[in-house]
């Protein structure tokens, strides 16, 4: 489902393994009630976000008065540039981070949880487990949050640049850019963004691949094994790959829409504008 500068719009999946998007709402509501589900909401007032099984990545950016709650284990939440935000997480091995909020509120209940703020006003920070490593060099206000063993992280010369990875075997590495959102949540999984701003770029399965280049608000959600997804200087392109093996390239164009909901599909939309492409 994808609905785009909508106001009061209404969007529900009860089914496992749905992607959901919504761009540019006001007062959405976006509920994901089964697992293997990836939502993603932006530049959203007012808007509610709610994951309510595992297996389930969220991100919100730049919301006001936004609520998020992850109520279930193996949940990665990230929210940044939120006032007043309410982050909850009560199950174990959840990581969150909360970057330049002020009257933050978290909480982490549960056992093996990190947690990191940085240059934050009246932020509480609680760190509960061992054996973790974190490196950040020559970035200001950066988070990196590594969750599990064996993973390695280098963030470099990034502006507020948020990466986490919450399980073992992984590497990740953002580069020069502003406002990032990377969030990695299976074992084996490469992931690059180069030069963009504000790009959203989750991975929820293991051995994919992804890479977005010099892409303005660009939405990128890979959710099963093996896929391939590459945005080229889009603006506010959204492209959702729900099943294994498709190859998506969407370039120069505007406003573009699309979907690929089965495996083995490839789709190309080049200098296109406001453009509706559904493979089911």
């Amino acid at each position: 489902m994808l609905t785009e500068k909508g106001s009061n719009d209404l969007a529900v999946n009860t089914e496992h393994d749905t992607p959901m998007l919504t761009q540019k709402g006001s007062n959405d509501f976006a509920v994901n009630t089964e697992h293997n589900t990836s939502m993603l909401t932006q530049k959203g007032s007012n808007d509610f976000a709610v994951n309510t099984e595992h297996n389930t990545s969220m991100l919100t950016q730049k919301g006001s008065n936004d609520f998020a709650v992850n109520i279930e284990h193996n949940t990665s939440m990230l929210i940044q540039k939120d006032s007043y935000d309410l982050v909850v997480n009560t199950e174990h091995n959840t990581s969150l981070l909360t970057q330049k909020g002020s009257n933050d509120f978290t909480v982490n209940s549960e056992h093996n949880t990190p947690m990191l703020t940085q240059k934050g006003s009246n932020d509480l920070v609680v760190n509960t487990e061992h054996n973790t490593s974190l490196s950040t060099q020559k970035g200001s206000k950066d988070l990196a949050v590594n969750s599990e063993h064996d993973t390695s992280m280098l963030t470099q010369k990034g502006s507020n640049d948020l990466a986490v990875n919450t399980e073992h075997n992984t590497a990740m590495l953002t580069q020069k850019g502003s406002y990032d959102l990377v969030v990695k949540t299976e074992h084996n999984t490469s992931l690059l963004t180069q030069k963009g701003s504000n790009d959203f770029a989750v991975n929820t399965e293991h051995n994919t691949p992804m890479l977005t280049q010099k892409g303005s608000n660009d939405l990128a959600v890979n959710t099963e094994h093996n896929t391939a997804m590459l945005t080229q200087k889009g603006s506010y392109d959204l492209v959702v790959k729900t099943e294994h093996n498709t190859s998506l390239l969407t370039q120069k164009g505007s406003n573009d829409f699309a979907v690929n909901s089965e495996h083995d599909t490839s789709m190309l939309t080049e200098k296109g504008s406001n453009d509706l492409d559904v493979n089911t």
